[in-house]
């Protein structure tokens, strides 16, 4: 029986004729090799991935609050996906989530002052393990960031492109929202 492991090693580090393929191939196992480590992490606080994304999006938004439509294109995931993970997340006291009363498929989410604290718990514990890329230093942390942008910058994908063309709206604050909300 093959080892899996070994061909992927293999995969990611011969020099095919392709150099582009074995690049490509090499980013994909090392997406997978830290996204294990987070994982690892994330684990202890009983958190998937989705979660901690989903509270460093909101994290990020501020005092803005953001549609669960946004949230999941954020994600790059399925609206069904997001949903799940909000659902998860506020089942846990870490987001509040606002039905609009004069559209109830919108619905609002925010972090709670929960969520914002143990985020910051889940962040510090990232941070020790080097969010998974400790084999790196700062500096080639810094050249691993500007090579894959240009990589970004260089594949448009429909979504990528959908995501640029949108900019996310400025919304009131949390409190004016649900006063309107309430108003109607």
């Amino acid at each position: 029986m093959a080892d899996v492991n070994e061909i992927f090693e293999k995969l990611s580090t011969s020099s095919f004729e392709d150099m582009h393929f074995t690049a490509a191939v090499a980013i994909l196992r090392a997406q997978y090799a830290v996204s294990l480590r987070i994982d690892g992490v994330l684990s202890t606080f009983e958190m998937s991935i989705a979660d901690w994304t989903v509270l460093t999006i909101l994290k990020f938004a501020g005092e803005e609050v953001l549609q669960l439509g946004e949230i999941a294109e954020l994600l790059k995931v399925h609206a069904s996906t997001a949903t799940y993970a909000v659902e998860r997340l506020e089942r846990g006291g870490y987001v509040n989530k606002i039905s609009d009363l004069s559209d109830r498929r919108t619905t609002y989410v925010t972090l709670s002052a929960k969520g914002e604290r143990r985020l910051a718990v889940i962040q510090e514990a990232l941070a020790k393990s080097k969010f998974g890329v400790s084999a790196l230093s700062s500096a080639e942390s810094e050249q691993l960031v500007q090579l894959l942008s240009k990589v970004r910058k260089r594949t448009p994908s429909e979504l990528d492109k959908k995501i640029s063309q949108r900019r996310i709206r400025k919304r009131p604050r949390l409190e004016q929202k649900v006063q309107k909300l309430a108003s109607k």
